[in-house]
């Protein structure tokens, strides 16, 4: 397997061989029409969760991250509130 230049640092959590963009994008190709929209759902929250821990993709590649994203500003925002109260 040709590991082009978004590659994961490590294993995943799954414990397998390190895997690129493509690699999953062509797992979620060989799925479609084969598995049901419920089990699909599932594995796209298993890529998401992988790809937030590993970060393979960047922001705009994925809708998925959108959220996750949303909620690190959060946190951000949250914790420099917190520290400028502590420290005013």
């Amino acid at each position: 397997m040709e590991l082009g230049p978004r590659v994961m640092d490590g294993v995943n959590a799954v414990g397998q061989h390190p895997r690129t963009r493509d690699d999953i994008k062509k797992r979620w190709n060989d799925l479609q029409g084969k598995v049901s929209a419920h089990q699909k759902k599932g594995i796209w929250r298993a890529i998401a969760k992988e790809v937030r821990t590993q970060g393979v993709f960047d922001r705009r590649s994925t809708h998925c991250l959108k959220r996750w994203e949303d909620l690190r500003r959060w946190a951000r925002k949250t914790a420099e509130a917190q520290l400028r109260l502590a420290f005013q």
